[in-house]
């Protein structure tokens, strides 16, 4: 076999290789692209899922208030030295008083009081529920529900990673939020939000 067919043969299978590497690459590019936007829609999706289950507590009268918070400690682990905030993500009222809900809410130093009922939410993975908030032991949230004329409030775990807290409450401005009608369809919405939470790994 002459050198001239040789380098031919040598030239075509390394054209063929090169298309081929050309093609698996635009097919692993294209993969990539589809699956970043698989993910960002089932994270939006997830987040379409807490909001409705909150407006749906809401609009259908199971309570006043719904606001969905994060704590953290400006994007650090929590530490001594460090105010630990919490601040309100999304909210959802039937009450006048309730406007500015977000802006009040932007950033709340919380204090020790504030700080146990976290650690119970953590502990439990639960709820911590307050019937009648003018016998809660006094501190900031006290102080706040005063404020606002809150009767009760039912405060939900949702999730957490090394950095940050997710939790969310649902309150009344008149009468308690949990009662035989309520209590499992509160039930049933913080369970949803929470399974939106445990889709995903809430560290990235």
């Amino acid at each position: 076999m002459s050198d001239a067919i040789i380098i031919s043969l040598v030239s075509l299978v390394s054209s063929v290789l090169a298309g081929f590497g050309v093609k698996w690459y635009e097919l692993r590019k294209k993969h990539q692209l589809e699956k970043k936007h698989a993910e960002h829609r089932d994270r939006l999706h997830n987040i379409l899922v807490v909001y409705r289950a909150m407006e749906d507590m809401i609009s259908k009268g199971y309570a006043d208030r719904a606001i969905l918070f994060m704590g953290s400690n400006g994007g650090a682990r929590p530490r001594v030295g460090h105010p630990y905030q919490v601040t309100a993500v999304h909210a959802v009222s039937n009450h006048q008083v309730a406007e500015g809900i977000m802006e009040k809410f932007k950033v709340v130093t919380v204090d020790a009081q504030y700080v146990e009922l976290l650690i119970r939410l953590l502990d439990s993975k639960d709820h911590v529920y307050y019937e009648d908030t003018s016998v809660m032991p006094e501190g900031r949230l006290k102080e706040i529900y005063m404020g606002e004329g809150i009767k009760s409030a039912l405060i939900c775990y949702l999730g957490h990673s090394q950095k940050e807290l997710f939790y969310c409450s649902f309150s009344n401005y008149d009468g308690p939020v949990l009662n035989k009608k309520t209590k499992p369809v509160l039930a049933l919405a913080t369970d949803a939000i929470r399974h939106s939470f445990s889709l995903y790994d809430i560290n990235n």
